[in-house]
Order: C-alpha cells, then structure tokens, then sequence
C-alpha cells in the first residue's frame, strides 16, 4: 500500500520572474513609505499632497485587502506572493502511485508550498490556449497558457449558462510560445495518467477532459479567445 507520505513530480517550466518582482514591490514599498511620510512626518506639507498620499494609500491598502480575500487568507495570500522568488515551480502528485491530491506550488527553503490543491475526482479538463493578446491583435503575441479547469465548493452551486463553463480555472506556469505550452501540456496529461488519473481527449487536439467534464450547454474551453 502506498503511504500518503510518497509523492511524484513534474517539474514547471518558467522564466525567472523574481526580478520582476523585486522590482515590483519596491516601486509600491517606496511610493508607500513617501506617503506615510508625507502624511505624518512633513506638516507643512500642502493638502493636496496630503490627500494624493492618503489616495494612494487607500489604493494599495484596497488592492491588499482584495488579494487576501480572493487568495483565501493572508497566508495563501503570502505564499502565493513568495512563489515568484522560487526557481523550482512543480506538480505534485499524492500518493505517488494512485493520486488522491493534485498540488500546484513550488519548493523555497526545503519546503513544499502549495498555491492549489485538487481532489483528482474534481478535476474536469486539461488544456493549452492563446491569450486576450493574441485575440485582439489577429497574430501570435507568445501568450500561451497550460490551465486546469477543476470543479469547487465555490461553483458547487453555480447554474450553467449556454457558452460558459461553471468549474473553476486555474493558470499552470507563465504565459509562452505554442510550442512551450503544447510539450508542457502533453507532458502534464502524460504526468497525471501515470498517477493514475484518467484522461482522454476533448473535442479539440489542445484538451484532455476527464469523465467528469460535462459538455451540455457548453461553449469556448478556454479562458480566453483561442487563436
């Protein structure tokens, strides 16, 4: 019997994305700090300046607040943040020989973090997809994705509507060329039957459903136009 503790992976392909980052958090920490400063340390400093610092304060304090709401919690929240500093992003499978879990996370200082974890019954599709970008301009921008389409609590619920889906979609690695996300996502299907999961192909070359993806009412399997 395989224990719990066993697992099996699949490495992500990725950019370093860490510079970005860095970079990013230091324009907002920067921004941030002037107008603490400005509001508390500089009295004769002009109302409206007082008020644009105040403004800007409320908007990172907002988009913050959002975040953690929509991550599920100030400690999804950080984990999801630090994963951009990680240069080893995996799909882990759980037990190894016949999953029960499928995780999304990275490994940072010896430790597993999870950006997702899926029952193996919710998930419903595999697929790759151009992005907004390549819809709007009519030529390929590179901005291929490798996304899961899995059933939640959250959507439970959820009436289904003609030319919409009711899972839940989730974003696998960076965006890339076809090709990267083609040979990611064949390796990922590749991946997940040997974990026991069983898969078969969708209505397009570009998807793997599982039993449990239905197609009544159901329009476009991507998140975005496909190119």
């Amino acid at each position: 019997m395989a224990q719990l503790s066993s697992f099996k992976e699949l490495r992500v392909p990725q950019r370093n994305g860490s510079v970005a980052a860095i970079i990013g958090y230091s324009f907002l920490l920067y921004f941030s700090y002037l107008a603490i400063r400005n509001l508390f340390l500089i009295p004769q400093l002009s109302l409206l300046l007082r008020m644009a610092s105040l403004l800007w304060l409320l908007l990172v304090l907002t988009g913050v607040i959002l975040s953690i709401v929509d991550d599920g919690g100030i400690r999804q929240f950080l984990i999801n943040r630090l994963g951009a500093f990680s240069n080893r992003q995996v799909v882990r499978a759980t037990p190894e020989g016949s999953a029960e879990t499928i995780s999304f996370g990275f490994l940072m200082f010896g430790r597993f973090l999870s950006y997702l974890v899926i029952d193996v019954r919710a998930i419903s599709s595999i697929g790759w997809h151009s992005g907004q970008g390549t819809a709007m301009a009519g030529r390929d921008l590179n901005d291929w994705t490798v996304v899961i389409w899995y059933h939640s609590p959250r959507t439970q619920d959820t009436r289904s509507y003609p030319e919409m889906r009711v899972e839940e979609v989730f974003v696998i690695g960076e965006y890339g060329t076809k090709a990267s996300a083609e040979a990611f996502g064949s390796n990922l299907v590749e991946f997940l039957k040997s974990v026991g999961i069983e898969l078969q192909p969708g209505r397009t070359e570009r998807e793997f459903k599982t039993p449990s993806r239905p197609y009544e009412n159901e329009g476009s399997d991507s998140p975005g136009p496909i190119s």
